[in-house]
């Protein structure tokens, strides 16, 4: 809500916004892994520090008190991928020789 400045002229803004935060959580290249991230927050990316890969996640920084964990799979380039896993691709690293794919495990 804008309301006019107390000299009449300029309007300020009195609605405090929320804002997001964007957290990076590390990752290994071990085919599975749990990460701990806040509840309803959002992987966004996937990328490499300089030291580490890390899995970059966005969620409400005001908001935010609970957290749930996220089980993550890392497949070797040519390994099979079972069909029963219910799957979504986050990214592709590389350490060395191995070249991983990783997924975020859905939950049933």
């Amino acid at each position: 809500m804008a309301t006019l400045g107390g000299d009449g002229g300029a309007l300020l803004n009195t609605t405090k916004k929320i804002m997001d935060i964007i957290f990076k959580y590390p990752i290994t290249t071990a085919q599975r892994q749990e990460i701990i991230i806040p509840k309803n927050g959002n992987i966004i990316s996937l990328f490499h520090d300089g030291r580490t890969w890390c899995l970059y996640v966005k969620f409400c920084a005001e908001t935010q008190t609970e957290v749930e964990s996220k089980m993550i799979r890392v497949y070797g380039t040519g390994n099979p991928i079972p069909d029963a896993e219910p799957l979504i691709f986050l990214g592709t690293i590389k350490e060395d020789w191995f070249i991983g794919h990783v997924f975020e495990l859905l939950k049933p």
